[in-house]
């Protein structure tokens, strides 16, 4: 996720107590939430006015919890829309998915945020994550498919991993120990784009009540705002993936999977 609209000066202000060291090193910050100024510094002037806005920004944080994704290119190699190559986030510490052959399951872990400042450009936002327990089945595979899937598992399973997102876009990336002794973004390992979610938590919501499915994705991600709303009725257009809509019928149960958005 990139911080776009603000003035590069009045960010500095914002992150300059967050960044104590050489404003062109990465800077991690556990518990993946910045840290937000007690008061500006006398030279930035008014410029603390753009703290809100970060805030904000960090508050709205996309949660992978709930959240799926199929991958349109690992390693360099790009995919097709045939390759089963996924992720889905079933909770706040499980997921599950597919190499292209093989299904997987694992546990996963947020670690915190790495901040990256080049020059004049606005701040790079990357989250920090650990994949481990992973668990694919047995079935062999030859060819291209093969390989991907190598690549897939290889990357999840390294030490740890740095991701952004970016709209619909999901980018992960190894977490490599940089020259000065800081955790950075490595070897690029894969791209992904959302996709409706098949189910939560493994099972459909279809067929329960509003309260029912409500309760159950705040089970999977707390963090969601999840509305129950009358099919058929009036809303507003844009696009959240902090959100999730159930659409119940005249009876009140659900008629189709919620999904982020």
């Amino acid at each position: 996720m990139r911080l776009s609209n603000l003035p590069s000066l009045g960010l500095a202000s914002i992150l300059i107590n967050a960044l104590q060291s050489n404003a062109h090193e990465p800077t991690l910050l556990r518990g993946g939430q910045l840290p937000i100024p007690e008061a500006p510094s006398p030279e930035f002037g008014n410029e603390l006015q753009d703290t809100p806005v970060v805030k904000d920004l960090y508050l709205d944080t996309f949660q992978l919890a709930g959240s799926n994704w199929r991958a349109s290119n690992i390693r360099g190699a790009l995919l097709g829309s045939d390759a089963d190559v996924t992720m889905f986030f079933k909770s706040m510490t499980s997921v599950e998915g597919s190499g292209g052959c093989n299904q997987f399951d694992a546990s996963w872990d947020k670690l915190g945020t790495l901040i990256q400042i080049n020059g004049t450009e606005q701040p790079l936002i990357l989250e920090h994550m650990r994949v481990e327990d992973l668990a694919p089945t047995r079935r062999y595979c030859d060819g291209m498919m093969a390989q991907v899937e190598n690549y897939f598992f290889r990357g999840l399973t390294h030490d740890s991993l740095f991701y952004e997102f970016d709209g619909e876009e999901l980018t992960l990336w190894d977490a490599v120990m940089g020259e000065n002794g800081r955790q950075t973004r490595g070897m690029f390992i894969g791209r992904f784009n959302n996709v409706h979610v098949p189910s939560w938590g493994g099972q459909s919501l279809v067929g329960m009540t509003g309260e029912e499915a409500k309760a159950a994705i705040e089970d999977i991600n707390p963090s969601l705002q999840v509305q129950t709303i009358p099919e058929g009725s009036m809303m507003t257009m844009d696009h959240r993936l902090d959100r999730v809509r159930i659409f119940v019928g005249e009876d009140g149960n659900v008629n189709r999977e919620p999904q982020r958005g």
